[in-house]
């Protein structure tokens, strides 16, 4: 089994600011998820869960947004 090391720089962002943004509210991101639902043969994009990276780095879960149906099935 191979070894996994990572080392990650953590920095603040310095663009929130503990508020909403009014560029994506929930009102936009609703408008946005019909516009996409109208799509002729739009499917949600599924989530893949990567447990055992979110271990390793110490997080409770990671995901990854599965843009092709032929990633990790």
């Amino acid at each position: 089994m191979s070894e996994f090391s990572l080392s990650i720089k953590q920095e603040p962002n310095r663009f929130f600011n503990g508020e909403s943004s009014p560029l994506f509210s929930t009102e936009v991101a609703r408008i946005a998820r019909e516009f996409h639902q109208r799509i002729p043969g739009y499917q949600p994009t599924p989530l893949r869960s990567l447990d055992q990276l979110a271990h390793q780095l110490g997080l409770k879960n990671s995901n990854y947004s599965a843009l092709s149906k032929g990633i990790l099935q």
